[in-house]
């Protein structure tokens, strides 16, 4: 599930809710957003399945962000004196797409989990532009995993990416220069590829062919790739801004 849209047009308030994941569970639940919805309705789901009973119920999660092309784990606790480490990511014909040294974080119940998410969120990489005064400069993908494994041996995996993505941006609009420029051109080629793979994807999908090489364009679309190809179901939420001056950027 990802948000898409302009910068300024609530994709981040789509996936967080009203308190952008800071003490998300304290107050009404018609505030909350589509991240905190979905990891109370997998939780619960998985734990009351009949199934549960004859199996070990393990979940997890891991949250990064994609800074200037350079992934970040979100949940890491930051090292004293040391500076930021990009995270290595690689692809494995018989596991994936994995990220070397990532925390994975195990979580019994919902409560554990948006504490994660709250952490995760003051980690990402914000900042104020002419549009948006607290505007996310990265993409940030939180990664919910189960796997039940069974007495007899066998065991079953699934997981969901919950994507918050930085808005698309026009260089006259946000006024920006310096490190915010570089930001944007980084963001817009970002979801440039990603739009792109869509396309192909979508174009290619009555073959049943996939151009495998169009997930190499950026860190975005090699870390979606499980999510995107396969026996997945992706689900795109367009964050739409009400003036005709975005129409181009939102189309």
């Amino acid at each position: 599930v990802f948000a898409y849209g302009h910068t300024g047009t609530g994709k981040t308030f789509t996936m967080l809710g009203a308190t952008g994941g800071a003490n998300e569970l304290s107050g009404d639940d018609k505030a909350w957003g589509l991240l905190p919805r979905i990891l109370q309705g997998m939780l619960s789901r998985l734990s009351n399945d009949p199934a549960s009973r004859e199996a070990e119920l393990i979940c997890s999660v891991t949250y990064v962000e994609i800074y200037n092309e350079k992934v970040r784990d979100l949940l890491a606790v930051p090292v004293s004196g040391g500076g930021e480490r990009s995270l290595q990511v690689h692809v494995n014909p018989k596991v994936g797409v994995f990220i070397s040294d990532l925390t994975e974080s195990p979580v019994r119940n919902l409560e554990e989990a948006m504490k994660l998410v709250t952490y995760g969120v003051k980690m990402r990489t914000v900042h104020a532009t002419a549009m948006n005064s607290r505007s996310s400069r990265s993409h940030s993908i939180f990664t919910f995993k189960y796997e039940r494994r069974y007495h007899n041996g066998n065991s079953r995996f699934g997981q969901i990416q919950l994507v918050d993505l930085a808005g698309r941006e026009q260089e006259a609009m946000t006024k920006c220069s310096g490190d915010r420029f570089k930001e944007l051109t980084f963001i817009n080629k970002s979801l440039f590829h990603l739009a792109h793979c869509l396309a192909r994807l979508e174009k290619r999908k009555a073959t049943g062919k996939v151009e495998w090489h169009l997930f190499r364009n950026s860190k975005l679309t090699t870390l979606l790739q499980p999510s995107l190809v396969g026996n997945s179901k992706t689900w795109m939420i367009a964050t739409v801004a009400p003036s005709r001056r975005y129409a181009a950027d939102t189309l």
